[in-house]
This record gives C-alpha cells, structure tokens and sequence, in this order.
C-alpha cells in the first residue's frame, strides 16, 4: 500500500501527467489511461462500488505514462489505445487483453445527400485527401454511387493531428486500398497529411464537418450521435459496401477478437463478410506478478464483474465491450501468479 501514499512524488520523478479527472484517496483499484473510454469506467466503477463496496478511480492519462505507472507500481489498470508490442509487454512483465473496440466512421457532408446513402472505398477516399480529387461529382465518386445526383461542390477534406488510434486506423485503410497512398504518405497517427495540417482532435474535426458544405472526414463511431452526424457506406475486405450500425461494429469486434493474439494484427478489412472495414481497439494492461496482491485481485474482480454484468448500453453508440470469456483466461493467469517474495497470488475473480 506504499504506493497509495507516494503516488505523487513517483508520477513526478517519472515526469508522469495526469491530463484531467479526479480519483478519490486510497481507491482500491486504481486505474488509469485513455479518455475515449474514462466516463464508461467511472461509471462501471460507481456500479461496481455500490455492488461490492471496493472503491474504484480513473484518470486520464498519456499513453506511455499509464504503462510505466502500471509498471512501477502507481496504478492497477493501464487501458490504452495502442498496443504495446510484445517484447516490451515481456521486458516490462505486463499482459495485455482487449476491453472495448468501436467503429471508425467516414462522415460526408453534401447538402440534401445524407451520408448514409454515399459510398466510399480506399481509393477514393486515399486520392480524395492527397488532392487527386476534388469535386463531388468526379467520376470516380459517380461511379461508385450510380443513381446519386452528385453536385459539382468543392470537396473538403477534414483530417486530425491527434495521434489517434482512430487515425491510424484510417490511414491504414487508406493504405490498404491505395499503393499510391501507401508510398507517398505512409500510415501513421500523427502523419503529415499532404493537403495540410488536420484538426486537434476528433470534436475539432467533428465541429468543421457539421459546419461545412461539402466536407469529409473521419470520426469515432462514439461522435456519430453526440454530432448528429451520419456515417457513409464503406467497401469491406469482402469487396461489400456496408453500413455502419452498433450490431455491424459488435460482430466485427468479436471476429478480431477470436485471433489468439488480436493485440499484434491491426483491426482494419478484419476478414469476414458483412463486417466493418475500420475498427478501433482499446486493451487494458496488468502486471504478469503484481506487488500489491489485494489490489491486483481487486482489479480482476472488478474486470470480471463488469463484463459480466453491465448492460452493454455502450454499444447503442459504438463502444463495445470486450465478452468476459475472452479475457478470463488471461485475468486468471495474473490469479495463479505468484509475488517477488514468493508469496501465492489468492483466487479473486467475482460473480
């Protein structure tokens, strides 16, 4: 429990920030990482208090902030949107397991057309935001939406500078679908986008596209409602164009989970007909030999009842947690470790 009360004086010799929230003093089971998913733990974590009385915090935080805090000990949980690779997750003796995946959408803004009825593939999309074409009714758009009066309108590209998951995701399926794209401009979270600088994040890139005629863009499926913005067909490994729908993005996730180890493949044209192209995974990470048995055990059992038990209202709008069956095996493997000074690591787990 020594860590409860230097949890400050480590976090800042480590250079750890902590970007927003709260978590009250002496949780339980302390958690921290990725905003995208922090009010669905907090409030997985008020239900679970009530149920159980073990006290629960989440705090947003920096990617590799969350895992080096998870690694010294800080925090019980590191979720993250970007997989650690797994001779790190050795060096540093952590596992790593799926909790949430959502859909990541294409948003077109063409007045009296709603996104729902367009149709996009990599190709278009790629020369789209490399500038090869710049008007709704180029050919190549007409083409892959016969009986759809597109209009000459501008087409304006909206892209994001975040260092997402959301936006690597993208650029892969842009790279998948374009050998040009893939060779000039690359994949990445961060890249240089070869029409300029994007948005700061998904709600800036969110906001310009409600805002502009005859714009594109792309956004997490969770934006799609909190928006009032509609997603576009996409053209899937299958060659299928599909519609995005909370039941299309839930049947994807668990066809990505299924892979022995879904943290070393990336989630986008996920085989499989009638999936969604794009997919966003979020994993959670805990120590393989945890120093703070009671926490550890805490956490597991807070995982466990979770999954098992809340409504998975979240998928409604495009986060979908992971099923309970397929992290067990891995939360039960930190149950049947043992400590550094050879002490047994109890059965937790919950109902």
């Amino acid at each position: 429990m020594i860590r409860k009360f230097f949890r400050a004086g480590l976090a800042f010799c480590l250079g750890g920030l902590v970007l927003t929230g709260s978590q009250p003093a002496l949780a339980n089971v302390e958690a921290a990482g990725s905003p995208l998913v922090a009010s669905t733990l907090r409030q997985w974590g008020a239900e679970f208090t009530r149920a159980s009385g073990i006290r629960t915090s989440y705090v947003n935080s920096l990617e590799d902030v969350s895992t080096t805090e998870l690694f010294v000990g800080i925090y019980d949980l590191a979720v993250v949107e970007f997989p650690v690779a797994e001779f790190r997750l050795n060096k540093l003796g952590l596992l790593q397991f799926p909790l949430f995946g959502f859909g990541v959408a294409v948003v077109a803004n063409v007045p009296g057309l709603p996104s729902e009825s367009l149709r996009f593939n990599g190709n278009v999309l790629a020369a789209i935001y490399m500038g090869q074409i710049t008007h709704w009714d180029d050919p190549k758009i007409v083409a892959l939406n016969p009986g759809i009066n597109l209009p000459h309108l501008a087409i304006v590209p909206v892209a994001q500078s975040d260092g997402s998951i959301t936006t690597l995701n993208f650029t892969r399926y842009l790279a998948a679908g374009s050998a040009s794209w893939r060779q000039k401009v690359g994949i990445g979270s961060g890249l240089i986008w070869p029409l300029g600088d994007g948005e700061k994040d998904s709600v800036a890139a969110a906001q310009t596209l409600k805002a502009t005629d005859g714009a594109i863009g792309f956004q997490p499926m969770m934006n799609l409602a909190r928006f009032d913005l509609g997603a576009t067909q996409l053209q899937n490994e299958q060659g299928e164009f599909v519609t995005m729908t909370s039941d299309r993005v839930a049947q994807t996730f668990r066809a990505f989970v299924s892979h022995k180890r879904p943290d070393l493949i990336a989630p986008v044209n996920v085989p499989g007909s009638g999936l969604w192209p794009i997919l966003a995974v979020v994993y959670g990470q805990m120590k393989q030999v945890p120093e703070d048995i009671p926490d550890a055990m805490e956490t597991v059992q807070f995982l466990t009842w979770a999954l098992k038990n809340m409504p998975k209202r979240d998928a409604s709008f495009g986060l979908v947690p992971v099923a309970n069956d397929i992290v067990a095996p891995t939360l039960n493997s930190i149950q049947g470790k043992k400590t550094y000074d050879g002490r047994a690591v109890k059965k937790g787990g919950g109902s």
